[in-house]
């Protein structure tokens, strides 16, 4: 039994490959009677043509060849102020 099922990164190729898994990720959703929010357009992002994403408190891009994953400033001041309350 599954209750919950978020933040599903699928890294691909492709747009037309990015779009295809959204469909069946879209329609296994479906079957497990929840929904997958978002569309294509809004989810995908094509980081080999300079776009970045968010995903689980990290900036995603690429440096050419390589995929990069760097702490978003949010979860940089999360982190700093739980530090801190730990060391008060």
């Amino acid at each position: 039994l599954l209750r919950v099922a978020d933040d599903v990164l699928v890294l691909c190729h492709t747009e037309a490959e990015a779009s295809e898994h959204h469909a069946v990720l879209k329609q296994f959703a479906a079957d497990s009677g929840m929904a997958l929010k978002g569309n294509p357009a809004s989810a995908v992002r094509n980081l080999e043509a300079g776009q970045t994403a968010t995903w689980l408190g990290y900036n995603l891009r690429t440096d050419g060849s390589r995929l990069q994953a760097n702490l978003t400033d949010r979860t940089w001041q999360s982190l700093e102020r739980r530090l801190k309350e730990c060391h008060d």
